[in-house]
């Protein structure tokens, strides 16, 4: 899905989604998180990345977590990564890639 498709997404989920309802706080971050690893496959715009994890409940260090290489090779990365609770993106991950 190509930047425009989910700028094409987000219209429509910003149409058709009920505002109201007590989960569409929920729903916005998820859809955030969808749109932010569709954007990262895609390797076009990292800000955009940033932007888009921003906006959910992941704690940048569990990106870092995902790229074992990048970590392991900085000592300062390593230690700002040790410890860091990764519920939120390993229940995602379990729940949309992994169990598919």
């Amino acid at each position: 899905m190509g930047m425009c498709r989910i700028r094409e997404a987000r219209e429509i989920f910003n149409t058709r989604l009920n505002k109201a309802t007590d989960l569409y706080g929920e729903r916005v971050k998820r859809f955030n998180m969808d749109a932010a690893w569709q954007v990262l496959k895609l390797k076009q715009d990292y800000n955009e990345v940033v932007n888009l994890f921003q906006n959910t409940d992941v704690d940048p260090r569990e990106l870092i977590l995902l790229f074992k290489d990048l970590y392991e090779t900085s000592v300062s990365l390593k230690k700002q990564v040790i410890g860091v609770p990764t519920v939120y993106l390993r229940s995602y991950l379990m729940n949309n890639f992994i169990n598919h």
